[in-house]
Protein backbone atom coordinates (compact mmCIF):
# COMPACT_ATOMS: atom_id res chain seq x y z
CA UNK A 1 0.00 0.00 0.00
CA UNK A 2 1.23 3.50 -1.00
CA UNK A 3 1.13 6.45 0.83
CA UNK A 4 -0.71 9.54 -0.01
CA UNK A 5 2.85 11.64 -0.39
CA UNK A 6 4.03 8.34 -2.41
CA UNK A 7 0.95 8.72 -4.51
CA UNK A 8 1.00 12.02 -5.70
CA UNK A 9 3.86 12.30 -5.99
CA UNK A 10 4.22 9.88 -8.92
CA UNK A 11 1.29 11.68 -10.48
CA UNK A 12 3.24 15.04 -10.32
CA UNK A 13 6.32 13.22 -11.89
CA UNK A 14 3.60 11.57 -14.36
CA UNK A 15 2.96 15.21 -15.54
CA UNK A 16 6.20 16.50 -15.21
CA UNK A 17 7.53 14.18 -17.79
CA UNK A 18 4.31 14.70 -20.50
CA UNK A 19 2.82 11.25 -19.22
CA UNK A 20 5.36 8.87 -19.36
CA UNK A 21 4.63 5.97 -17.10
CA UNK A 22 8.26 4.40 -17.72
CA UNK A 23 9.97 7.10 -16.64
CA UNK A 24 8.14 7.79 -13.40
CA UNK A 25 9.03 3.80 -12.69
CA UNK A 26 12.67 4.58 -13.42
CA UNK A 27 12.95 7.44 -11.21
CA UNK A 28 10.74 5.76 -8.45
CA UNK A 29 11.07 2.34 -8.48
CA UNK A 30 7.27 2.28 -8.23
CA UNK A 31 4.08 1.61 -9.52
CA UNK A 32 2.66 -0.75 -11.80
CA UNK A 33 1.75 0.96 -15.18
CA UNK A 34 -1.68 0.10 -14.13
CA UNK A 35 -1.82 1.83 -10.33
CA UNK A 36 0.11 4.70 -11.70
CA UNK A 37 -3.08 4.83 -14.34
CA UNK A 38 -5.35 4.54 -12.09
CA UNK A 39 -3.94 7.63 -9.95
CA UNK A 40 -3.83 9.60 -12.92
CA UNK A 41 -7.58 9.08 -13.73
CA UNK A 42 -9.12 10.00 -10.11
CA UNK A 43 -6.92 13.08 -9.92
CA UNK A 44 -8.28 13.67 -13.18
CA UNK A 45 -11.21 13.38 -12.52
CA UNK A 46 -11.32 14.80 -8.43
CA UNK A 47 -8.35 17.14 -8.29
CA UNK A 48 -7.03 14.84 -5.65
CA UNK A 49 -6.38 11.68 -4.28
CA UNK A 50 -8.37 9.85 -1.49
CA UNK A 51 -6.39 9.93 1.55
CA UNK A 52 -6.35 5.97 2.07
CA UNK A 53 -5.47 3.93 -1.21
CA UNK A 54 -5.91 -0.26 -1.05
CA UNK A 55 -5.25 -0.61 -4.76
CA UNK A 56 -7.23 -2.28 -7.31
CA UNK A 57 -7.22 -5.78 -5.79
CA UNK A 58 -4.75 -7.49 -3.51
CA UNK A 59 -1.57 -8.49 -4.98
CA UNK A 60 -1.62 -12.30 -5.92
CA UNK A 61 2.14 -12.13 -5.85
CA UNK A 62 4.14 -10.72 -3.02
CA UNK A 63 7.28 -8.52 -3.13
CA UNK A 64 9.60 -12.23 -2.62
CA UNK A 65 8.27 -13.64 -5.46
CA UNK A 66 8.37 -11.00 -7.70
CA UNK A 67 12.23 -10.53 -6.78
CA UNK A 68 12.83 -14.46 -6.66
CA UNK A 69 10.91 -14.37 -10.94
CA UNK A 70 13.36 -11.63 -11.72
CA UNK A 71 16.33 -12.93 -10.13
CA UNK A 72 15.59 -16.55 -11.65
CA UNK A 73 15.33 -14.99 -14.77
CA UNK A 74 18.68 -13.08 -14.67
CA UNK A 75 20.56 -16.27 -13.50
CA UNK A 76 19.21 -18.97 -15.86
CA UNK A 77 19.17 -17.71 -19.24
CA UNK A 78 17.47 -14.85 -19.08
CA UNK A 79 14.11 -16.81 -21.05
CA UNK A 80 10.98 -15.41 -19.90
CA UNK A 81 9.48 -19.38 -21.22
CA UNK A 82 12.08 -20.77 -18.67
CA UNK A 83 11.57 -18.91 -16.11
CA UNK A 84 7.74 -19.24 -15.96
CA UNK A 85 7.84 -23.28 -16.56
CA UNK A 86 10.49 -23.72 -13.83
CA UNK A 87 8.54 -21.41 -11.41
CA UNK A 88 5.06 -22.03 -12.28
CA UNK A 89 4.26 -18.74 -11.93
CA UNK A 90 3.26 -15.61 -13.12
CA UNK A 91 2.49 -15.68 -17.01
CA UNK A 92 5.21 -14.46 -19.51
CA UNK A 93 3.59 -10.85 -19.70
CA UNK A 94 3.82 -10.21 -15.97
CA UNK A 95 7.04 -11.21 -15.25
CA UNK A 96 8.06 -8.97 -18.58
CA UNK A 97 6.26 -6.34 -16.13
CA UNK A 98 8.57 -7.22 -13.48
CA UNK A 99 11.63 -7.19 -15.61
CA UNK A 100 11.04 -3.44 -16.75
CA UNK A 101 10.22 -2.46 -13.42
CA UNK A 102 13.34 -3.97 -11.35
CA UNK A 103 15.50 -3.37 -14.96
CA UNK A 104 14.38 0.22 -16.01
CA UNK A 105 17.07 0.14 -18.89
CA UNK A 106 16.90 -3.83 -19.57
CA UNK A 107 15.65 -3.34 -23.38
CA UNK A 108 18.78 -0.66 -24.04
CA UNK A 109 21.30 -2.88 -22.14
CA UNK A 110 20.12 -5.83 -24.22
CA UNK A 111 20.39 -3.71 -27.61
CA UNK A 112 23.73 -2.59 -26.69
CA UNK A 113 24.93 -6.09 -25.74
CA UNK A 114 24.09 -6.86 -29.28
CA UNK A 115 27.07 -4.55 -30.56
CA UNK A 116 30.05 -5.72 -28.69
CA UNK A 117 32.49 -7.02 -30.34
CA UNK A 118 32.71 -11.19 -30.84
CA UNK A 119 35.51 -12.97 -28.81
CA UNK A 120 37.34 -14.52 -31.36
CA UNK A 121 39.66 -17.59 -29.86
CA UNK A 122 42.35 -20.03 -31.57
CA UNK A 123 42.23 -23.47 -32.12
CA UNK A 124 44.15 -24.26 -28.97
CA UNK A 125 41.97 -22.24 -27.07
CA UNK A 126 38.01 -23.62 -28.28
CA UNK A 127 39.68 -27.04 -28.05
CA UNK A 128 40.60 -25.67 -24.16
CA UNK A 129 37.31 -24.70 -24.23
CA UNK A 130 35.56 -27.89 -25.37
CA UNK A 131 37.54 -29.57 -22.46
CA UNK A 132 36.29 -27.24 -19.74
CA UNK A 133 32.42 -27.96 -21.19
CA UNK A 134 32.74 -31.49 -21.27
CA UNK A 135 34.29 -32.32 -17.49
CA UNK A 136 32.87 -29.11 -15.76
CA UNK A 137 31.24 -29.08 -12.11
CA UNK A 138 28.93 -26.76 -12.87
CA UNK A 139 26.79 -24.98 -15.34
CA UNK A 140 27.78 -24.32 -19.28
CA UNK A 141 27.56 -20.68 -18.49
CA UNK A 142 30.39 -20.43 -16.34
CA UNK A 143 32.27 -22.23 -18.99
CA UNK A 144 30.96 -19.08 -21.41
CA UNK A 145 31.58 -16.80 -19.06
CA UNK A 146 35.40 -17.59 -18.79
CA UNK A 147 35.98 -17.39 -22.45
CA UNK A 148 33.81 -14.65 -23.42
CA UNK A 149 31.23 -16.75 -25.65
CA UNK A 150 27.98 -17.58 -25.84
CA UNK A 151 26.67 -21.14 -24.60
CA UNK A 152 25.37 -22.09 -28.24
CA UNK A 153 28.97 -21.47 -29.42
CA UNK A 154 30.99 -23.79 -26.63
CA UNK A 155 28.34 -26.68 -27.79
CA UNK A 156 29.00 -25.73 -31.59
CA UNK A 157 32.67 -26.13 -31.10
CA UNK A 158 31.77 -29.22 -29.13
CA UNK A 159 30.06 -31.06 -32.25
CA UNK A 160 32.76 -29.93 -34.82
CA UNK A 161 35.41 -31.39 -32.48
CA UNK A 162 33.41 -34.31 -30.78
CA UNK A 163 30.11 -35.01 -33.18
CA UNK A 164 26.63 -34.11 -32.34
CA UNK A 165 26.52 -37.89 -31.22
CA UNK A 166 29.25 -37.76 -28.51
CA UNK A 167 28.00 -37.35 -24.62
CA UNK A 168 28.43 -34.19 -23.17
CA UNK A 169 29.42 -33.95 -19.27
CA UNK A 170 28.99 -35.18 -16.33
CA UNK A 171 31.65 -36.88 -15.11
CA UNK A 172 33.27 -34.63 -12.98
CA UNK A 173 36.86 -35.59 -14.44
CA UNK A 174 40.01 -32.81 -13.99
CA UNK A 175 41.64 -31.90 -17.05
CA UNK A 176 44.76 -33.62 -15.10
CA UNK A 177 42.86 -36.72 -15.56
CA UNK A 178 42.23 -36.28 -19.10
CA UNK A 179 45.84 -35.78 -19.62
CA UNK A 180 46.36 -39.08 -17.43
CA UNK A 181 44.31 -41.20 -19.51
CA UNK A 182 45.97 -39.55 -22.84
CA UNK A 183 49.15 -40.43 -20.99
CA UNK A 184 48.19 -44.20 -20.36
CA UNK A 185 46.53 -44.96 -23.75
CA UNK A 186 50.22 -43.25 -25.30
CA UNK A 187 51.95 -46.35 -23.51
CA UNK A 188 49.47 -48.92 -24.29
CA UNK A 189 50.27 -48.35 -27.80
CA UNK A 190 54.11 -48.01 -27.70
CA UNK A 191 53.94 -51.50 -25.53
CA UNK A 192 51.26 -53.13 -28.44
CA UNK A 193 53.67 -51.90 -31.16
CA UNK A 194 56.74 -53.69 -29.33
CA UNK A 195 54.32 -56.47 -28.98
CA UNK A 196 54.07 -56.83 -32.85
CA UNK A 197 57.53 -56.19 -33.18
CA UNK A 198 58.64 -59.10 -30.98
CA UNK A 199 55.48 -61.40 -32.79
CA UNK A 200 57.37 -60.16 -35.99
CA UNK A 201 60.66 -61.43 -35.39
CA UNK A 202 59.74 -64.76 -33.77
CA UNK A 203 57.67 -65.44 -36.57
CA UNK A 204 60.96 -64.90 -39.41
CA UNK A 205 62.55 -67.04 -36.94
CA UNK A 206 60.00 -69.70 -37.63
CA UNK A 207 60.34 -69.52 -41.14
CA UNK A 208 63.93 -70.03 -40.85
CA UNK A 209 64.08 -73.42 -39.09
CA UNK A 210 61.36 -74.69 -41.27
CA UNK A 211 63.55 -73.88 -44.26
CA UNK A 212 66.54 -75.50 -43.00
CA UNK A 213 64.12 -78.26 -41.26
CA UNK A 214 62.73 -79.04 -44.98
CA UNK A 215 66.66 -78.47 -46.91
CA UNK A 216 67.36 -81.54 -44.00
CA UNK A 217 64.46 -83.76 -45.19
CA UNK A 218 65.27 -83.37 -48.65
CA UNK A 219 69.31 -84.67 -47.82
CA UNK A 220 68.05 -87.58 -46.64
CA UNK A 221 65.60 -88.54 -48.68
CA UNK A 222 68.75 -89.29 -50.81
CA UNK A 223 70.68 -92.84 -50.77
CA UNK A 224 73.87 -92.52 -49.03
CA UNK A 225 77.17 -93.26 -51.59
CA UNK A 226 79.80 -96.22 -51.09
CA UNK A 227 82.82 -96.75 -52.78
CA UNK A 228 82.31 -101.07 -52.98
CA UNK A 229 79.55 -100.28 -55.06
CA UNK A 230 81.12 -97.88 -57.21
CA UNK A 231 84.33 -100.81 -57.57
CA UNK A 232 85.21 -101.78 -60.98
CA UNK A 233 86.86 -105.67 -61.69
Amino acid sequence: MYSLEDRMKAVDLYFKYGGGSAAVRRELGYPSKRALKLWVREYKSTGALHEKYYGVHRPKYSEEQKQAAVDYYLEHGRSLRRSVDALGYPNRETLRQWLDEAIPDRRGLRGRRSLQPKVELTCEQKEEAVLDLCSRDGPAKEVAAKYGVTRAALYKWKNGLLGKESPLKRRKRKKSTLNDDKNALMAKVESLKQQVDTLEKQIHRLQLERDVMEVTAEILKKPSWSPREHNVG
